[in-house]
């Protein structure tokens, strides 16, 4: 991939981006745009290890960090409003942002 179509590559990213924040504002939510490397890996069968959702929590638990971070991934085509419901249930769990 040359520096144009990876230019051409980010500049849809960010303007897909720019349409689902646009649509959480309007619902009077803060938000904030950013990008990461991924953090992750996979493996041979396209998923990364884990652990089974007793031990996350245990580990949750026992942890002595105040505050914990998670990442979500979406399908390219979420709309505005699927992506307000994620975040509405988010909130409901007691999640923030």
């Amino acid at each position: 991939m040359d520096i144009k179509e990876l230019n051409e590559f980010y500049f849809q990213l960010q303007m897909r981006c720019n349409v689902l924040m646009l649509g959480l504002q309007h619902r009077i939510l803060e938000t904030e745009g950013g990008g990461y490397n991924g953090h992750y890996y996979k493996n041979s069968e396209g998923i990364a290890p884990g652990m089974s959702m007793e031990t996350f929590r245990e580990n949750m638990r026992k942890s002595q960090e105040k505050e914990l971070g998670f990442s979500f991934q979406f399908d390219r085509e979420v709309d505005r409003d699927k992506m307000y419901e994620f975040v509405r249930l988010l909130r409901e769990e007691g999640f923030y942002y």
